[in-house]
């Protein structure tokens, strides 16, 4: 989530009053950064133990007041099939959804961009950190690059390129209009 932190610092994003989902949060370091300027965040993790042992310990100690982080945050586990329907079922859009190392895989990006044409607002604004190649694994900015333009549904940008051993990119997805 660094890139994905610092990108979103560098860009100033104005977070406050806005509704922000962050997938596959982990320690939750780009979550927190939103809570902190004045969002209220869904923190989504497959594994409870993450949420319990990483997320929300994290979050407190970077929010400080744990009525604060309970007032404005929502902590989900699950998989991610699970949540098309959820959210469904309860009407909830986001503003900005944040995704750092979540593309790893091929076969989750169906699933991955269902979440997000289902939970989208119209002008809402996606920010994926991942590397351009995951060794050992099927997922790649080009796949899921790809897969966005064959689907028709959002334009998908390489805003940042990071030039390192293993070369990141900072994407950004909107509704095509």
């Amino acid at each position: 989530g660094g890139d994905l932190v610092e990108y979103l610092t560098n860009q100033n994003l104005e977070f406050s009053d806005k509704l922000v989902l962050e997938l596959g949060t982990g320690i939750g370091l780009p979550g927190i950064l939103a809570l902190r300027k004045g969002a209220k965040v869904w923190f989504q993790e497959y594994n409870i133990e993450v949420l319990e042992c990483a997320t929300i310990p994290h979050s407190f100690m970077n929010i400080g007041n744990h009525g604060d982080v309970f007032k404005n945050a929502t902590f989900l586990s699950g998989p991610w099939s699970n949540l098309v329907p959820y959210f469904k079922e309860i009407s909830l859009k986001f503003d900005i959804i944040l995704m750092a190392e979540t593309i790893y895989e091929v076969s989750h990006y169906d699933t991955l961009l269902d979440i997000i044409d289902q939970t989208l607002t119209p002008n809402g604004k996606v920010i994926i950190a991942a590397k351009q190649t995951y060794f050992g694994l099927s997922g790649s900015t080009k796949e899921f690059k790809d897969l966005v333009a064959r689907r028709k549904t959002f334009q998908c940008s390489t805003v940042v390129t990071i030039e390192t051993n293993v070369p990141r990119e900072i994407l950004v997805l909107s509704r095509l209009l």
